[in-house]
């Protein structure tokens, strides 16, 4: 018996990577219309603009890894083993150079910090962080894609708040007129 051509949750790894473009696509056209002609963004919305285009490129490549290894000749149950160690260290490296920059830029922003929201997109990616670690190290029921595709819902999840974020800010600077 060949083994099969197609990876398991094709069409939602399908559907994620072009939301993650979307996001992408849109990022730049916050950027053009964020623009103010007298002043700088400040370093919040900088951040803010960093994480959304990083989330949203970190659901692209991890929504196609699973296609790069299952052609590649490794087994499904390895595709996401792998694929979660990989979002781990993704974690663990975003975790290491985001945290020390977000509390430079919380101690010289003027702008509202929403600690509620701040909250569960910390708590969310600590249970996807938990998840992502059972799930390569093979301790969950069963290895699975669910499991992985926890990971690019957290992802898309970052992307679409950052996104509204920056958004809404757009529309303030809109609203104001010249």
């Amino acid at each position: 018996m060949g083994k099969s051509e197609r990876v398991q949750g094709e069409g939602i790894l399908g559907t994620i990577a072009e939301l993650s473009v979307a996001f992408t696509g849109f990022t730049g056209v916050v950027a053009v219309f964020g623009r103010r002609p007298d002043a700088e963004w400040a370093p919040l919305e900088v951040f803010r603009f960093r994480v959304l285009l990083g989330a949203s490129l970190a659901a692209l490549l991890f929504s196609l890894l699973p296609f790069l290894l299952h052609h590649g000749g490794i087994a499904e149950a390895r595709v996401w083993r792998v694929g979660s160690a990989l979002v781990v260290l993704h974690l663990v490296v975003v975790a290491a150079l985001d945290t020390r920059t977000l509390a430079r830029v919380r101690r010289e922003s003027d702008q509202p910090i929403f600690f509620a929201l701040e909250t569960a997109v910390a708590a969310f990616a600590l249970v996807v962080f938990l998840i992502q670690v059972l799930n390569a190290l093979g301790q969950l029921a069963s290895v699975s894609f669910s499991a992985f595709l926890a990971a690019l819902v957290y992802y898309l999840f970052v992307s679409a708040v950052n996104f509204v974020r920056l958004l809404s800010r757009v529309g303030v600077e809109l609203g104001r007129g010249p």
